[in-house]
């Protein structure tokens, strides 16, 4: 038997769809150790990176926006002009300058603008005494006052009948409107035992205002003075139904008006 038949020659694999040979696996040599296969490395720390990333990221927003805030803030508040706290302005006495008359027998005081009335004593027949302020642009506007022991003589009014107070003692006033002869403004009033009857004559009822601030100013002497009214403004007084007078329910400097006279019929 020869060689070839002793040793038949060996199978070689091949690729059964190619018909190719496949690569037999490597022999391991003598002295060689086997290879490991390699396996990959651990890639946790590509996780962390992003993480410190995103905190970092997230940390610069957040201060971006509260940079932004702050001067969004400075910004309206220089556009913000401050409101200045008003002053209170001092009241100004439209009386400060007038004359005084004062009468120690009668005990009553009373201012009057002496640059536009004149002051004299008449003591008319009927009266203890009386008085006279006379306008010296218009001599028919008088105001009298007239010192008395009673009420007699006064027209029916009576001492317990009030609707007005003068110096803080009860009082009673009523109107003469235009038609009368002459019109006027009267008020009654007792004090110390005496009766004063205070008359306003006029021919045009822009003095009555006036009449009212001069009223303003009446005092009795001796006596503790009450805050007093404000009077009425001069339309109040108007007898024509045609014009209308808004007046307020209280005065805009404060207080309370006077009565509105009462008409005498």
């Amino acid at each position: 038997m020869d060689a070839q038949a002793a040793n038949p020659p060996s199978e070689v694999a091949t690729d059964a769809l190619h018909g190719t040979p496949l690569d037999a696996p490597s022999a391991i040599q003598p002295g060689q150790s086997p290879q490991t296969p390699e396996v990959p490395k651990d890639s946790h720390w590509i996780t962390i990176l992003a993480m410190a990333l995103f905190v970092i990221a997230s940390l610069a927003i957040v201060a971006f926006l509260y940079y932004q805030n702050q001067q969004l803030k400075s910004m309206i508040a220089s556009y913000q002009t401050p409101v200045a706290s008003p002053t209170p302005s001092a009241t100004v006495d439209p009386t400060s300058n007038w004359k005084t008359y004062t009468n120690d027998k009668y005990n009553f005081s009373f201012k009057y603008p002496g640059s536009e009335w004149g002051f004299s004593e008449t003591n008319f027949t009927g009266s203890l005494n009386s008085y006279q302020l006379v306008n010296n642009v218009n001599k028919l506007v008088t105001i009298d006052v007239f010192v008395d022991n009673s009420w007699n003589g006064k027209g029916g009014v009576e001492k317990t009948q009030s609707n007005f107070t003068l110096s803080g003692i009860p009082a009673f006033r009523k109107s003469n409107p235009l038609g009368q002869n002459p019109p006027s403004e009267v008020i009654y009033v007792e004090n110390n035992g005496k009766v004063l009857t205070i008359v306003l004559n006029y021919d045009d009822q822009t003095s009555i205002p006036e009449f009212d601030q001069i009223l303003s100013t009446f005092k009795f002497l001796g006596t503790t003075p009450t805050s007093t009214c404000i009077p009425l403004p001069t339309c109040a007084y108007n007898q024509d139904p045609n014009v209308v007078c808004k007046i307020g329910e209280k005065p805009p400097d404060g207080g309370t008006w006077c009565p509105r006279p009462t008409p005498a019929y």
